[in-house]
């Protein structure tokens, strides 16, 4: 249950985080964190993408308005399902205690439950697919074709990054 409920916090989330990106993006801020992950928004992450591809004011402003409009949308979604999330967090809860606990392993059930836990992840991700698609249905050809380029870059790069940060600290 931890698992799920875990998935389901990062499922909500991610959007707001990309939200979050994309703001800083549009609005030309760029911060980098202490340890040097952020490079001043230069190497990682959508921000330094975005920026990178020279929105127009035009642009900018949709996609202001797009974050805002998301942003309000998930406070009155959260707002209207946290008794319903309480209660579903509770039943799941439940469904998994009695599925160990019983005298014999219930495999139908249990795949039920995971099926369950599944068919939300898949519709957290088809919400943030959606978001993104919406994002980029605001750049032009051109501006989409750097997109992709500079995507694979930064995640080259921080990849990269990461593998040497793994391996300074884990000396063999």
């Amino acid at each position: 249950m931890k698992m799920k409920q875990t998935l389901l916090a990062t499922a909500l989330t991610v959007p707001l985080m990309l939200g979050g990106a994309t703001a800083l993006a549009a609005e030309g801020h760029h911060k980098g964190d202490r340890d040097g992950r952020g490079h001043g928004g230069k190497h990682c992450g959508e921000s330094a993408v975005m920026h990178q591809l020279d929105l127009t004011d035009a642009q900018k402003a949709e996609l202001k308005t797009q974050r805002e409009a998301h942003k309000q949308d998930m406070k009155n979604a959260m707002a209207a399902q946290a008794d319903n999330r309480k209660a579903q967090r509770e039943a799941h809860q439940q469904a998994k205690q009695a599925l160990v606990l019983a005298e014999t392993f219930n495999k139908m059930a249990a795949t039920e439950l995971a099926s369950d836990l599944a068919d939300q992840h898949a519709k957290m991700m088809v919400m943030m697919l959606e978001r993104e698609h919406a994002k980029l249905s605001i750049l032009t050809p051109e501006q989409k074709e750097r997109y992709v380029e500079l995507k694979q870059h930064s995640q080259d790069k921080c990849r990269d990054q990461k593998s040497r940060r793994d391996h300074k600290k884990d000396p063999k």
